[in-house]
C-alpha cells in the first residue's frame, strides 16, 4: 500500500472535547492538521449511545458548568449548574459549529494503525542502520535516545478522504492522539459463574434494564454512586458493593456550586493543609463521614483522590433504599457471595469499575507501559518520539476543557519551534526523555496518572511555554 503524502500536516485523532480544543487552537495558530473521527458527530464520550460514548443515562457533570466550559465559550445561561450529558453534548456541537470545526473533521474515519516511518517510508526505522552514520534519525541528547525528523504512517478506513470504504495509508509529519481514555471498560473477574445480566456502567442506557429487578452496582466512584441513585428509583432492590472507601462532597455550599470555593482557594495558592482542613470541615458539616452511612472508611487522605460529588446516594442510604455490601468474593448462579460471608440473590450486576487506557492503533512496543499507564511527559509528550503527542490524557480537578486548550497552545508552540529549528528543543528532549514511569502509591496507577490538579498542571504548562520562548530567542 503506497503512502499518500500528507507530510506537511499533523494528524489529530479524535473529535471529543479535548480533540476539539486542539483543533480550534491549531487552526487559529495556522498549524496544518487533519482531524479524524470514527463516529458521525463530535463529542467523544459525551456522544450517548455510540461506541465511543461512555456516559450512562444518569450522567451529569461533576464539575460546575462555569469551571468546565472552554475559555471564551460559556455554557448557556439556561443550563443548570451541573448539566446533563445531553446538554453537554449539545454544547460541544454548538462550539464546533460556531468555531467552524465541523468542516475540518473527517467523520466516519477510523484509524487502524499508527507507526513511525523514516523519510523514505520505511517502518520501524528506530534502531536500524541507514548507512549514513546514524540510525534512521535516532540521536542521543545527554545519553537519552531521541528520534529526530521522523514521520508517521497513519492507516485509515472510511471517510471521504480514503477513497470509499477501503483503507488508505497516509504519511504525516506527526500525530496527536486524542482518542480518550473512557471507552475501554475495566471489568473485574471473580470465581464462579453468574447467571444474571452483567454490564458495564457505559452500557446502562435505559431504566428497563433494572426495572423491578434485584440490582448490584459495583464501585464507589462518581459513576457508581450516580447509577446506584438512579437505579434505586426503578429496581426492586438496590445494593452497592464497595471495596474501598471514598470521601463525599456536596455539589452545593450556601446555594452555590461547591467547586467554585475550592477553585478560589487554589487560585490564592492556599497551602495544602488548609485546603484539606477546610474541605473536611465543609464535607463533614454538610454530609458527615462516609462510615456514618455504612460505607467503608477511606484509606487515604482527603484530596489525595477525587471525592464523590453526590449526596443523593447518601440520602437513599439513610432511607434504606440502597444497601451497602463489601467486596464480591464469588458467584454461584444468581447468588453473589461477599467477603463477609453474606450472600444475595441478584438479577443484574452493573460494574462501575472504570476504564483502561488503550490505544488500539499503536503497537504496545511504541509505548513504555507501567501498571497500565504509558510513560508520557506531562501527560502529553512521548519521551522518545518527537512527533507523537497526546491530548486529553488527564482528568483535571477543575477547568477541565481549559486545561486542554492550554495544552493545545503548548503543543502548537512546540510544533512551530520544531519546524523552525529542531535543535532548539534539545533541552526539552532531555527533560521528556527522563520522564519516570507511573507509580501507584497505594491506589490504581491509572487513576494517579490521570488525575491532575489543574492549577499545578497549568503552572507546569506555562513554564513549558516560557521555556519554548526562551529556546526560540536563543537560537
Amino acid at each position: 500500500m503506497t503512502d499518500q503524502d500528507y507530510s506537511d500536516k499533523y494528524c489529530l485523532i479524535g473529535a471529543g472535547a479535548c480533540g476539539l480544543a486542539v483543533l480550534r487552537v491549531f487552526l487559529e495558530r495556522g498549524v496544518p492538521v487533519d482531524c479524524l473521527e470514527r463516529e458521525d458527530d463530535v463529542g467523544g464520550v459525551w456522544n450517548f449511545g455510540k461506541p465511543a460514548g461512555s456516559v450512562n443515562r444518569s450522567t451529569h457533570l461533576i464539575t460546575s458548568k462555569g469551571l468546565t466550559a472552554y475559555r471564551d465559550y460559556p455554557m448557556p445561561k439556561e443550563y443548570p449548574h451541573y448539566p446533563s450529558h445531553r446538554q453537554v453534548w449539545e454544547y460541544l456541537r454548538s462550539f464546533a459549529r460556531d468555531r467552524g470545526l465541523y468542516e475540518k473533521i473527517s467523520f466516519g474515519t477510523s484509524v487502524e494503525r499508527v507507526e513511525p516511518i523514516d523519510r523514505v517510508g520505511q517502518a520501524d526505522g528506530v534502531g536500524q542502520a541507514d548507512g549514513v552514520g546514524q540510525v534512521n534519525g535516532v540521536g542521543r541528547v545527554n545519553g537519552v535516545e531521541q528520534v529526530d525528523g521522523e514521520y508517521w504512517r497513519v492507516v485509515v478506513n472510511g471517510g471521504s478522504g480514503s477513497r470509499g470504504s477501503g483503507s488508505e495509508s497516509r504519511r504525516y509529519r506527526g500525530v496527536i492522539v486524542a482518542n480518550g481514555h473512557l471507552w475501554a471498560p475495566c471489568l473485574p473477574t471473580y470465581p464462579g459463574n453468574f447467571s444474571g445480566v452483567v454490564l458495564h456502567s457505559k452500557d446502562y442506557t435505559s431504566e428497563e434494564i433494572v426495572r423491578d429487578r434485584r440490582v448490584l452496582v459495583v464501585g464507589l466512584g462518581n459513576s457508581a454512586c450516580d447509577i446506584a441513585a438512579d437505579v434505586a428509583r426503578f429496581a426492586r432492590r438496590t445494593r452497592l458493593s464497595a471495596r474501598r472507601g471514598s470521601y463525599f462532597m456536596p455539589k452545593f455550599l450556601f446555594g452555590k456550586p461547591s467547586d467554585s470555593s475550592g477553585d478560589l482557594l487554589q487560585r490564592l495558592r492556599a497551602p495544602q493543609f488548609l485546603l484539606r482542613w477546610l474541605t473536611r470541615l465543609s464535607a463533614e458539616t454538610v454530609v458527615g463521614r462516609p462510615q456514618d452511612y455504612g460505607l467503608p472508611r477511606p484509606d487515604h487522605r482527603l484530596l489525595d483522590e477525587r471525592p464523590v460529588m453526590n449526596t443523593d446516594l447518601l440520602s437513599l442510604l439513610g432511607h434504606g433504599r440502597v444497601e451497602v455490601k463489601p467486596e464480591i468474593r464469588s458467584f454461584d448462579g444468581e447468588r453473589v457471595r461477599f467477603v463477609d460471608e453474606s450472600e444475595e440473590e441478584t438479577d443484574v450486576i452493573i460494574f462501575a469499575t472504570g476504564y483502561r487506557i488503550r490505544f488500539p492503533f499503536l503497537r504496545d512496543d511504541l509505548l513504555e507501559w507501567s501498571d497500565g499507564c504509558p510513560r508520557v511527559y506531562l501527560n502529553a509528550f512521548h519521551p522518545r518520539f518527537d512527533r507523537l503527542m497526546f491530548a486529553g490524557l488527564s482528568e483535571p480537578s477543575t477547568l477541565t476543557w481549559r486545561t486542554a486548550e492550554e495544552l493545545a497552545e503548548a503543543l502548537a508552540d512546540y510544533i512551530e519551534l520544531d519546524r523552525r529549528d529542531p535543535s532548539a528543543l534539545n533541552g526539552f528532549r532531555e527533560a521528556k526523555g527522563a520522564t519516570p514511569a507511573a507509580a501507584a502509591n497505594g491506589k490504581r496507577a491509572d487513576r494517579k496518572f490521570l488525575e491532575v490538579d489543574y492549577h499545578r498542571y497549568s503552572r507546569e504548562i506555562r513554564k513549558l511555554r516560557a521555556g519554548f520562548r526562551r529556546a526560540d530567542r536563543g537560537r
